[in-house]
């Protein structure tokens, strides 16, 4: 089974209104998600009798609830937790698998558990959690194309013979017969493409670097199989944005998944190259700022990407943002756009800047906007002054503040934007000091961590760099760490399954 993907991740306070700003964030998502209107509603009933009965009767009474949404190749999974009394062993009986059986109890549960019936429940170390998931709708393969291209007979039927036959499937011999199929002007276009790499003639790279410059295929999904298990080779074919890299021989059902988890990612997908588009939205800052020194660093294993940076100078300050647009391809990276047009248009028009205030009007103008209210963005703001740092978020990771000693995450925190109006964003003052590196970053940094240890060992790992570089930075500067920094990230998580940028600021 395919690792799951976290598509939102909130902790609020458990009081009544803050639930109702969760189900308008979960509302915005499963529209996003095209989710049948049907099944919306019935998550969103379970999710408003789920969360209500921790507000009204957890004894003692919670202090914190998270709520996650996350996906895999069958399912969208909801996640509810919380820190209150375990009221729910008054009122269910769990069965061997821990799904509940309830009794009548006033509390709306019978619902949950008839529109859920996998609903799961259980209690560890003080806390509550409750999960239950829905089946995602499948990719409509009537219609999907594939093309194998592999120089071995054999091995070209075998793929085509480990194929569902619902796929229309045609065979290549090898990457320069399919390029001049789709030379030939034919109005007929591929859904998919599985490549062998070493061929004759043009091999699995080369295909795939001459498919990443045409109009029609510059994004199609793309996997490899091949016999060459090898780390470099892997890591340059996913440096072209591939989909998969899996190893002969192959399994049946190996192939069929990632297949289908490929189609999915891909169906609604713009057709079009964007190599210019994404290079000049390409995340970058300007170490031109008095007093501090700045650096950021990405990479991505998509053509597009939702993360971008936005630098302007307000006055005798420096604003720059940090933002995650949901979502890896252009339509993200257009989105990108949209909302870094609008950082820049405020900064221009207001006299007296406020960082507060520009984060609740863009919040308006995403619930007001039929077009951004469809995106789901997260950002954090920092405001440079010659003294320090004013630092916002909006839904976004906390930052972390980083010495030769340790590290230390920042509370900052704020509502996702565009889940109501008026939203108020509170700001906090850092007096970073020499020694200091406040490190923003997007949620792709840490996310790849299973767990807190494996988490605390990266982010020590990261410490220790550190530690090194001052040692030996006679003629190195931030740039290098934060490049160091992400050299860590992409040797410690493996596979990189998200755009991931990484903010280094210091004082000089």
């Amino acid at each position: 089974m395919i690792a799951s993907i976290p598509l939102l991740a909130l902790t609020i306070s458990p009081r009544l209104a803050e639930i109702k700003l969760l189900r308008q964030a979960t509302s915005k998502l499963l529209k996003k998600l095209s989710t049948p209107s049907k099944e919306a509603n019935n998550i969103l009933l379970a999710l408003s009798e789920i969360t209500s009965n921790v507000v009204k009767h957890a004894n003692p009474a919670a202090t914190q609830l998270s709520f996650n949404i996350s996906t895999n190749d069958d399912c969208l999974v909801f996640e509810i937790s919380d820190d209150g009394g375990a009221f729910y062993h008054d009122i269910a009986t769990l069965n061997p698998d821990n799904h509940l059986t309830f009794d009548e109890s006033g509390m709306g549960v019978n619902i949950i558990y008839s529109l859920f019936p996998e609903c799961q429940y259980r209690r560890v170390n003080d806390v509550n959690y409750v999960r239950f998931s829905i089946a995602r709708e499948k990719t409509n393969k009537g219609q999907v194309s594939i093309a194998v291209v592999e120089d071995e007979p054999m091995m070209r039927e075998i793929i085509k013979s480990y194929l569902p036959d619902y796929y229309n499937v045609q065979l290549f011999e090898d990457g320069q017969q399919f390029l001049s199929f789709v030379a030939s002007g034919k109005k007929f276009r591929f859904d998919l493409v599985i490549s062998d790499i070493s061929m004759p003639q043009i091999d699995g790279i080369t295909l795939k670097k001459q498919l990443s410059e045409h109009s029609d295929y510059a994004q199609t999904p793309f996997i490899f199989l091949t016999a060459q298990d090898d780390i470099d080779l892997e890591m340059q074919a996913n440096r072209l944005g591939i989909d998969n890299y899996l190893i002969k021989p192959i399994q049946k059902e190996k192939l069929a998944l990632s297949v289908e988890r490929a189609l999915i990612r891909h169906q609604q997908i713009y057709s079009l190259s964007d190599k210019e588009f994404s290079n000049v939205l390409k995340p970058k800052v300007d170490n031109n700022i008095e007093n501090f020194d700045i650096a950021a660093c990405n990479i991505s294993p998509f053509a597009g990407g939702g993360d971008f940076i936005f630098q302007q100078k307000v006055g005798d300050k420096d604003l720059v943002i940090l933002a995650d647009v949901m979502g890896h391809d252009v339509q993200a990276k257009l989105f990108a756009h949209s909302f870094a047009g609008f950082f820049s248009g405020y900064v221009h028009c207001v006299q007296n800047f406020d960082l507060s205030k520009m984060m609740a009007a863009l919040s308006n103008q995403i619930f007001d906007d039929p077009l951004l209210s469809q995106s789901l963005v997260t950002y954090i703001a920092v405001l440079i002054s010659k003294n320090g740092i004013e630092i916002a978020s909006a839904g976004h990771p906390q930052p972390m503040m980083m010495n030769n000693d340790g590290y230390e995450f920042i509370k900052v925190s704020g509502h996702l934007p565009g889940v109501k109006l008026d939203i108020e964003y509170p700001t906090q003052f850092l007096p970073i000091t020499s020694g200091q590196r406040l490190l923003l970053y997007t949620d792709g940094f840490i996310e790849w961590a299973r767990d807190q240890d494996t988490l605390k060992q990266f982010i020590n790992l990261l410490v220790d760099k550190s530690k090194t570089f001052d040692e030996q930075a006679e003629e190195q500067s931030v740039a290098d760490l934060s490049q160091q920094w992400l050299n860590c990230f992409q040797h410690s998580c493996g596979k990189i399954n998200d755009d991931t940028t990484i903010v280094v600021i210091e004082k000089k």
